[in-house]
């Protein structure tokens, strides 16, 4: 077409020996226009990374690319020599990547880091390139660029550090950009700064993104056109408004029904069988066959082409080779809006009775935690980092409490102060009546087998070294709560499969795990000494959405099943939606809201929690919101503002709100708010 800009066909890259390759990408075709944006969205292990370094042609030492064509502008990169393409990097065509912590040089300030990319690309006159930096940080919406250019990394938020790496990118004027999970790590409130800076760029320079990513809100409220990806393959290419009316891959459905809301809340998220093939195989017929619910004898016999259910959609799948009333008869062509749908929930629930109270079996009454800072020869304290700053919670026994708000509110220092692992500074943590904070060491071990954690990196919080068995089973041994080894065997072989991992995993390491097993093995670590709570400290931001519902599926049903409390930190709302039955919202060191989960989340009262709520990409139109832009980032909790915290970033803020902290405002239902233009941002609602 005359507008296209980047073409890829029969684009075929593998990794490792010729004896029994990896091919991480098998076949790749697609095309990106000028101007537009197109998603590449799957699994972990489906090869969307791998596909973006081989347009690069970044491919590890061990890879190489096979077969195809990659033609930018009309130019064949696969033909370049290495000096020639190295100045198609960062010119042409340039790539962000998930973590910009990883990808910045920590000893180098960000302004120079900058302008090695400004050197390389415009070649300017030394004098204009501290000029050309300072314009790409004003372009990418950072505030006093001139000085954030001589700070370094670490001082830095992530959706600052996201910005400056966008900025490099930006120095050569790419046609094309690449954004591997641009978002991912990031804030919802961040997120939606950074993809709305993208838009804004495009619709200013013209340039082209391929974006990488699993999330489907993203998708559908940022791309115009979407590639599905599965094993090293494109099994679906449509336009985004073609694809959310109606999925035509059982794959992509399947993705679809796993994402979690509060219309789901009734019953369990769909979950996808199995996991991803590994890519050292030769596939014959779909690759999708050993986990789809449709399959049939022909999928296995041979490959599959593609079929035109739409034309703005093609799919490899033998559902529509007679025609879309084939695929409509097979159960498969409900619209993404039914899909998504599922169970009634939370308004549905609003005309019933209100469940009776559960009794409180966890309370925190002025909660803080405050860190010293010190400096000097000596070590003089000179301040304190307030991580937590007056929190007050309630957690009902058989409930689930949320805990949500962006990075750096104090929210897992919460979850670490109730069980002990960092030291409060003041206030109560009262369990079954005991007051947990004013208990010594020896008194607190009796009560570690009632409260345990689950930690947002299953692999960092377990012991590379030690079998699964011996992981499982640390807790029982060092609480002695089960004498000898093969009762222990056996109570571990129990737990692995009550969480679905099952027994012969007991002899293996964690790094023979994917990274849900991994979670499902610390979720037995955290039940083999039956607690009666658990702190899930972001269980599932780092996994696919498949992964995720098979987790969020797992803790719902151990709640049903054994009473179980949690106190769930995350900032994913439509985790919460689905999960929760209480939300408390926490900015800088103090909770700003709490109430039952449909009425904080239909109805949201503080203007930060509406903030939060507004900014969550969501899959259908009719649910999303008018994006409130909040100003600046979070303060530092070291020098936390005068009055309300919030007042500084805060919409309605008046100069009555940087004079005290507001009180706490109770409204019907249980539900407070501490906020003092209440009126007002309730009339935003």
């Amino acid at each position: 077409m005359s507008d296209g800009l980047l073409q890829v066909s029969n684009l075929t890259a593998q990794l490792g020996a010729d004896e029994r390759p990896v091919r991480v990408c098998d076949g790749i075709d697609f095309e990106i226009r000028r101007g537009e944006t197109l998603a590449l969205l799957g699994e972990s292990g489906c090869g969307k990374s791998m596909t973006a370094l081989s347009l690069m042609r970044l491919l590890p030492l061990s890879g190489r690319i096979t077969d195809g064509s990659v033609r930018l502008a009309g130019r064949e990169l696969l033909a370049l020599t290495e000096r020639e393409m190295r100045g198609v990097r960062g010119g042409r065509m340039a790539m962000i990547f998930q973590e910009p912590q990883t990808s910045l040089n920590p000893v180098l300030r960000v302004g120079e880091q900058i302008a090695e990319a400004v050197r390389l690309h415009q070649r300017l006159p030394k004098a204009a390139v501290g000029a050309r930096v300072v314009e790409l940080l004003r372009a990418v919406g950072i505030p006093d660029p001139a000085r954030r250019a001589r700070e370094f990394p670490h001082q830095l938020s992530g959706g600052m550090k996201q910005r400056v790496m966008i900025a490099m990118a930006l120095a050569g004027d790419p046609q094309l950009l690449i954004a591997d999970e641009p978002t991912t790590a990031l804030d919802v409130t961040i997120q939606a700064q950074v993809l709305q800076l993208l838009k804004g760029l495009q619709a200013r320079t013209g340039m082209a993104v391929l974006l990488i990513t699993h999330d489907l809100g993203v998708v559908a409220e940022t791309a115009d056109r979407l590639a599905v990806m599965y094993a090293g393959q494109i099994v679906e290419q449509a336009s985004v408004a073609t694809f959310f009316a109606a999925p035509a891959h059982p794959y992509s459905r399947q993705l679809m029904a796993s994402v979690p809301s509060a219309r789901k809340r009734r019953g369990e998220l769909a979950v996808i069988p199995g996991r991803v093939p590994a890519l050292d195989r030769a596939f014959v017929g779909c690759r999708f066959a050993e986990r789809c619910p449709q399959v049939m004898p022909a999928c296995r016999a041979a490959p599959i082409g593609w079929f035109r259910p739409h034309h703005e959609q093609q799919v490899r799948c033998l559902l529509w080779a007679e025609g879309a009333a084939g695929f409509q008869e097979a159960g498969t062509g409900a619209s993404a809006a039914e899909a998504a749908a599922g169970e009634p929930g939370l308004d549905a629930a609003r005309g019933e009775p209100a469940e009776p109270a559960a009794p409180v079996l966890l309370s925190v009454e002025g909660l803080r935690v405050h860190f010293p800072i010190q400096r000097g020869l000596f070590r003089s304290t000179v301040g304190h980092v307030k991580a937590v700053d007056g929190v007050d919670l309630s957690l009902r026994a058989g409930r689930t409490l949320a805990l949500v708000g962006e990075s750096g509110c104090g929210k897992t220092t919460v979850g670490k102060a109730l069980l002990r692992l960092v030291s409060p500074t003041a206030g109560q943590v009262r369990y079954n009546g005991v007051d947990l904070a004013a208990i010594g060491a020896g008194r607190m071990r009796r009560y570690r087998k009632d409260l345990q954690i689950i930690f947002q990196d299953p692999f960092a919080s377990m012991n590379p070294r030690m079998l699964v068995g011996d992981i499982v089973g640390e807790g029982l041994q060092s609480l002695a709560l089960e004498q000898g080894r093969a009762a222990r065997r056996r109570r571990v072989a129990a737990l692995l499969e009550q969480v679905g991992i099952g027994e012969q995993a007991m002899d293996r390491y964690p790094h023979e795990f994917s990274g849900g097993q991994r979670q499902r093995i610390c979720i037995a670590r955290a039940l083999a000494v039956e607690p009666k709570v658990i702190i899930c400290d972001e269980p599932t931001s780092a996994l696919d959405v498949s992964v995720q519902a098979q987790i969020l599926n797992l803790l719902k049903r151990l709640q049903d099943r054994l009473g179980l409390s949690y106190l769930f930190i995350t900032h994913d709302l439509s985790v919460v939606a689905y999960l929760a039955h209480e939300v408390a919202v926490m900015y800088l060191g103090r909770i700003v809201e709490q109430g039952r989960a449909a009425e904080v989340l239909d109805e949201p009262r503080h203007p930060y929690t509406q903030a939060l709520l507004s900014a969550v990409p969501m899959m259908d139109k009719a649910e999303r919101r008018q994006i409130i832009r909040l100003a600046g980032d979070m303060p530092s909790p070291a020098t936390p503002p005068a009055g309300c915290h919030f007042h500084p970033r805060c919409p309605l803020a008046i100069p009555e709100c940087a004079r005290a902290y507001p009180q706490i405002q109770r409204l019907p239902g249980g539900r407070w708010v501490r906020c003092s233009r209440l009126d007002a941002a309730g009339a935003g609602t």
